[in-house]
């Protein structure tokens, strides 16, 4: 099995070998997939043991490692695990240690994990990464019910397994060759009968399989599918074996409700999760829409014109103060609609995101949270539960790139 590291949380490797020890090396390897694994080290760190007592040196390659991640969201459900888009969102990590005695290096360590841009909280002690497969790329890692909305635009759904909205679910496993195979289920609640299963393997066919091309670690992207309205789908992830198609274990990922809206125009906000997957929430009701703009006023310079011998005016239409280095910004304030109590779960994890995008039908747009700061609702305190959260478009109106 391969360790995850999170990469918004110091990661730390401690090298104390030897009581002799008066010298560490820390050489990190860092590639994405699709690539070949460097041949020399990406990064080379080395430190002195502070005295012959304190030999023992701690290095945090976090920082490092979050440079290599820079999370596309859009166009990463494309059936090429390869593909750059979706290789922007992980990496791969190889950690080698080294000692030193007297004035040479000797190896001590060789591990290697996969890495991707999400953090541990303060309660869940240090980061430790997660040694198990698959990852699960969204909020608590499965273990609560999670939902998405989904929307129809033309207020019209029809029970068909397209591919809708863009939005999907992530997650990274482990292949480790042809014995055995994945699949990602949805189980209609309501009837218990599986409504779509794709096939994650090593063979190439229909847009539904994801081929796996060789021994090694995955991030898969699985697009949520259309369905019937109103209706919940519950997702699990099967590893089966090719010989008789038997299942090895089925891990429960989450749930998710499929609702049409013909009132209101949603949007839908992409963000960092954190677990360092893209999650998604689909903002259905009331918007709001608002430009500020902000310059520099200066007074202006009055030209005078003359007529006659003594005749003197200006133009009148001129002003005396004017405005320049004139630009705006846009802001949009969204509403959730009702939804259920762990909602709270995603919309904690948009706040503490980083990296967000909001799509309005028009256009996709890097934005911030201007909502600094929001009230977990719960069902005893609020009854029905909807949040407003206002975004701010991170780009002037103006172009201004120099």
């Amino acid at each position: 099995m391969v360790n995850n590291i999170y990469s918004r949380s110091p990661y730390l490797i401690r090298v104390g070998v030897t009581a002799s020890q008066t010298a560490s090396k820390l050489e990190l390897f860092l590639w994405k997939k699709g690539e070949v694994e460097p041949g020399t080290a990406s990064y080379t760190l080395t430190k002195k043991a502070a005295s012959t007592t304190q030999i023992d040196n701690v290095y945090d390659i976090a920082p490092f490692i979050r440079e290599s991640i820079t999370n596309s969201h859009f166009g990463i459900y494309a059936w090429d695990e390869n593909a750059v888009s979706v290789a922007d969102n992980w990496c791969n990590v190889r950690v080698k240690t080294y000692y030193a005695t007297a004035s040479s290096f000797t190896q001590s360590t060789n591990i290697t994990y996969t890495a991707t841009n999400g953090y541990t909280t303060y309660q869940t002690g240090m980061n430790g990464g997660q040694a198990f497969y698959p990852v699960f790329l969204m909020p608590n890692g499965g273990s609560n019910d999670w939902v998405t909305l989904l929307y129809n635009p033309n207020c019209s759904i029809v029970a068909d397994t397209s591919i809708f909205d863009g939005s999907f679910i992530s997650f990274l496993l482990e292949y480790n060759g042809t014995a055995s195979y994945y699949t990602c289920d949805y189980v209609n609640v309501a009837t218990g009968v599986t409504a779509w299963s794709y096939t994650i393997n090593s063979t190439l066919g229909t847009p539904e399989n994801f081929p796996l091309t060789a021994t090694g670690s995955y991030l898969i992207n699985v697009p949520l599918i259309e369905g019937t309205d109103s209706q919940s789908y519950n997702i699990y992830l099967r590893k089966k074996l090719y010989s008789n198609n038997s299942t090895l274990y089925s891990q429960y990922i989450g749930v998710y409700k499929l609702f049409t809206e013909c009132k209101y125009d949603p949007v839908r906000v992409s963000y960092v999760g954190q677990a360092g997957g893209i999650e998604f929430i689909t903002f259905f009701k009331a918007k709001e829409e608002n430009i500020s703009t902000k310059g520099t006023e200066y007074s202006r310079y009055n030209k005078f014109s003359y007529y006659g011998q003594s005749g003197v005016f200006y133009n009148t239409n001129d002003g005396q103060t004017n405005d320049f280095n004139v630009n705006g910004t846009r802001t949009l304030k969204l509403n959730t609609g009702w939804v259920d109590e762990n909602y709270k779960n995603k919309i904690q994890d948009l706040m503490l995101s980083e990296n967000v995008m909001l799509y309005d039908l028009i256009s996709n747009y890097r934005v911030q949270l201007k909502s600094k700061s929001i009230k977990l609702q719960s069902n005893l305190n609020d009854k029905n539960i909807n949040y407003t959260i206002e975004f701010e478009i991170a780009s002037n109106l103006i172009n201004n790139v120099i």
